[in-house]
């Protein structure tokens, strides 16, 4: 927020866009106010454990029938 001619302004800057540099509102002026929302870090990091246990798992059996075929590839190239 800042206060252009004598009234308050409230701008939305996405600072995933390219764009964001091109506003005047990007050089911050004194007296400014910024005001964030809460993207939830907690739920990103619960989503990305989540994500990671999965990841782990499908490893686990990757590699499990890994050692499964190359046990029964052993076995039957011996006879």
């Amino acid at each position: 927020m800042r206060e252009v001619e004598g009234k308050m302004v409230m701008r939305y800057l996405d600072p995933r866009s390219s764009k964001v540099f091109d506003d005047p509102f990007f050089m911050l002026q004194q007296n400014d106010f910024i005001i964030t929302r809460d993207r939830g870090y907690k739920n990103f990091m619960e989503s990305t454990s989540q994500g990671l246990t999965v990841l782990g798992y499908l490893t686990s059996i990757a590699s499990f029938a890994t050692l499964i075929t190359t046990t029964v590839l052993l076995v039957t190239n011996k006879k």
